[in-house]
């Protein structure tokens, strides 16, 4: 990722992480950060398993 950097899609359920970024049907908002996974969950962020996209679907 650029910089360090990690895309996480925001779900109603849990930030998923991402290899890109990619539209979804239904969600639009991301996070990007440099943080890592355990240190989100400490500030109390869920976190869903990492998911590989294609356009369009999810």
């Amino acid at each position: 990722m650029p910089h360090g950097y990690r895309f996480l899609l925001v779900t109603e359920a849990a930030l998923e992480p991402r290899p890109r970024i990619e539209p979804h049907p239904r969600f639009r908002d991301w996070l990007f950060t440099t943080e890592r996974t355990g240190v989100l969950e400490e500030l109390g962020l869920p976190i869903g398993a990492p998911r590989a996209t294609t356009c369009g679907s999810g």
